[in-house]
């Protein structure tokens, strides 16, 4: 890659992947600008211990971009700062392998002029791409940070502002993802509920094992939730299954005739609205119990409410086979699909430590999953982020 103008300090660079707990009512948040009758909308995220790292550092007039995924596999791009707008535009919008990256920086020249290039070289990726846990979302918030640091930004462009960098980089491109995933932002292990009203996003950490419950169903101070997540190693089509699900939307309230659309709209918005707070007072309890049957709960309802808007993607048969397997109930409280869903990816609330580490064996030695994780949700008191 020649892109070394001249030498610079290297700064690193980390970003974190991110698994939602309970989503979906971001969908029908968005659609209140022109429907301001929908609910606003809702999701629990934590941040995951896996993610990016990556050196970067200033240069003149050059973008040089070189990417490593989980399995080795490296890739590199050099632009021209000068043709800067209209090649970033045009990569964003072909909605292939560097296009989420070309929107990002587009976003940071649009907000902040045309600062100069940069040279962001991944140095380590710990998770697959394409499985619901935020990996276009992770490159994107790194690439702003990149920005950030290596200029020093950091007081103008805060965690809340690269979130939105990233967001508006990734609907520059044919994907149309929504704002949840960008809370990869905060980290690992910080659970955060997220608000959305329109074009406005609120994020709140979400308090937990701050209440304490009678007759047994609390975990105790020293304890944690353990939540395991596995990539399924299928196939998904996320562009298509946001298409066909935000298609319930092109008619608020849903036409008669369309009882599709209805069902969606009513899990889209009250019904998930609802888990979200059921998750949150499981987590405010340390109830894991609790959290795993909301967990068994809402994809029993997505099942119900959304499979019939497209079929071919979230019949999910590895998913569906993997939550019904009596081993997986026996060291679970419950399971759901991850993000848009599909054959993607897996979530899984753990009785406890040592079943988790039961449940993570059977994963990888019944279902022959590579990437099996524990994402540990620790007691916290709330914050505003």
């Amino acid at each position: 890659m020649q892109a070394h103008q001249h030498p610079q300090a290297h700064t690193h660079v980390f970003s974190f992947f991110s698994s939602n707990l309970i989503s979906q009512t971001r969908q029908a948040g968005g659609f209140r600008r022109t429907h301001p009758s929908l609910p606003v909308g809702s999701c629990l995220v934590v941040g995951t211990s896996e993610g990016i790292s990556a050196t970067a550092f200033k240069l003149r007039n050059k973008i040089a971009i070189r990417t490593k995924t989980d399995t080795g596999e490296t890739n590199e791009v050099v632009w021209d700062v000068a043709n800067g707008s209209e090649d970033l535009s045009r990569i964003a919008n072909e909605g292939k392998f560097w296009s989420y990256i070309a929107g990002t920086i587009q976003e940071v020249y649009k907000k902040y002029g045309n600062v100069g290039g940069i040279c962001v070289e991944v140095t380590k990726c710990s998770l697959p791409v394409k499985k619901g846990l935020s990996s276009s979302a992770a490159i994107c918030v790194l690439v702003a940070r990149a920005f950030s640091k290596c200029y020093a930004m950091e007081k103008e462009m805060s965690v809340l502002e690269q979130m939105e960098l990233a967001y508006l980089g990734e609907i520059a491109t044919p994907s149309r993802c929504g704002r949840m995933d960008q809370a990869c932002a905060f980290g690992s292990g910080v659970c955060v509920t997220m608000t959305f009203d329109g074009d406005e996003m609120k994020c709140e950490e979400t308090p937990v094992g701050n209440e304490r419950t009678v007759g047994g169903e609390s975990t105790s101070d020293n304890e944690c939730f353990h939540i395991v997540v596995c990539d399924l190693d299928g196939q998904k089509d996320t562009v298509k299954i946001l298409k066909d699900l935000q298609s319930a939307f092109e008619n608020v309230p849903p036409k008669v005739e369309n009882a599709s659309h209805a069902d969606a709209q009513k899990f889209l918005g009250k019904l998930s609205y609802e888990y979200v707070q059921t998750a949150k007072r499981a987590l405010s309890s340390n109830n894991a119990k609790l959290l795993g049957q909301t967990f068994t709960e809402y994809q029993r309802a997505f099942d119900l409410h959304l499979v019939p808007l497209c079929e071919s993607e979230l019949t999910a048969p590895k998913l569906h086979a993997i939550l019904a397997d009596p081993k997986v109930k026996i060291y679970s409280y419950g399971g759901k699909g991850v993000g848009s869903q599909g054959d993607g990816s897996a979530q899984f609330v753990a009785r406890d430590a040592f079943q988790a580490d039961l449940l993570e064996k059977h994963l990888r030695n019944v279902w022959k999953l590579e990437h099996v994780m524990r994402v540990v949700i620790k007691s916290t008191s709330s914050s505003s982020l």
